[in-house]
């Protein structure tokens, strides 16, 4: 999957604005001017991540992602089944998911909150 990654400097304290970095990351990717790009932030999905695949998916609220299946031979030991199941059932990340269009093109964005040791919000864009 390819990403873009675009870091916008947020002052820790203050609330991110997920919707308006992505909005800037879109304009810059799509030479797109900002009055003509919609963005907005989705509180129906989510995204997802498991430690077994180390992937991050989206999904919306009432479909989240399904546990992978287990190889045989896991499958056949219920120690290992058990932590399988552990590692690889998807659990929300946290992160918050944004789409953008404007100038014929659409894009989703996952978003995260500043912290203190990285003290912006930063967007990544999913491949479509």
């Amino acid at each position: 999957m390819r990403y873009a990654l675009l870091l916008v400097v947020v002052s820790a304290g203050c609330a991110a604005q997920y919707s308006q970095v992505a909005a800037t990351h879109f304009s810059s990717t799509y030479a797109c001017p900002s009055e003509r790009i919609s963005s907005l932030e989705r509180k129906d999905l989510h995204t997802y991540s498991n430690t077994g695949a180390l992937a991050l998916t989206v999904f919306p609220d009432d479909h989240p992602p399904p546990t992978p299946p287990a190889p045989a031979d896991v499958r056949r030991d219920p120690e290992r089944l058990k932590l399988w199941v552990q590692q690889n059932t998807p659990q929300i990340s946290g992160d918050h998911v944004v789409t953008a269009t404007g100038c014929g093109h659409d894009a989703t964005y996952i978003c995260d909150d500043p912290t203190t040791d990285t003290p912006y919000t930063s967007c990544l864009e999913l491949a479509p």
